[in-house]
């Protein structure tokens, strides 16, 4: 074999190596572009995996969703509305649980523009006075206040009558609420959340 065709060779093996390197590393770039997906049901930490099941059950107007740690026989579920705005942002939701101690709850979310310590007022048409629920707390999203589920609200959910939601929020962009120009920008808010398929959402569970 001539000194040539030792040399060409050379080239040649040198190519193919520097070839393959750089598939290699273009194929460690294109891994690294992409990753798997975590489940949208956020498992705790004390729950092996395999062992924790959510349950989706839609309803008229509600949905019932029930958490259920398999290992230790425990589930958990609440029954939720959602009312959406034109965009599809989400103007005002409510979900129905219980606390700790077993008292049943109506955990009510509004957009963090309406701030804390701020009034949501829930009328039922002629049925007695609203209900005004005050937040209580906030975080960049949401803010979030607590409805007592009393025997007039339950007779309300038995009748499955339509809550008039009302608050008032700022835009966005408004920082605070300077009393000198917080009137300007004020915006009222009005929506209509029926109780109506809460009651078949609570016998679901």
């Amino acid at each position: 074999m001539t000194k040539t065709h030792l040399s060409l060779l050379t080239v040649l093996a040198w190519f193919s190596l520097t070839l393959l390197v750089g598939v290699a590393h273009a194929d460690q770039q294109l891994a690294s572009a992409y990753s798997i997906k975590p489940s949208d049901v956020a498992v705790p930490d004390d729950v092996p995996l395999g062992e924790y099941r959510r349950i989706i059950r839609p309803y008229k107007n509600w949905t019932l969703i029930c958490d259920e740690n398999l290992k230790q026989k425990q589930r958990i579920c609440n029954v939720s509305q959602s009312i959406v705005d034109a965009s599809g942002a989400v103007a005002f939701s409510w979900s129905l649980a219980a606390t700790a101690g077993g008292t049943p709850m109506m955990i009510v979310r509004v957009p963090a523009t309406v701030g804390k310590d701020q009034p949501v007022r829930f009328s039922f048409g002629k049925d007695g006075a609203a209900i005004i629920v005050k937040t209580a707390d906030c975080d960049q999203r949401i803010c979030i206040g607590m409805l007592p589920v009393d025997g007039r609200l339950k007779a309300y959910v038995d009748k499955g009558v339509t809550s008039e939601v009302f608050y008032v929020a700022l835009p966005p962009a408004m920082p605070g609420r300077d009393p000198s120009s917080v009137a300007a920008h004020l915006q009222t808010v009005t929506v209509q959340a029926p109780l109506e398929g809460l009651s078949a959402a609570l016998a679901g569970i």
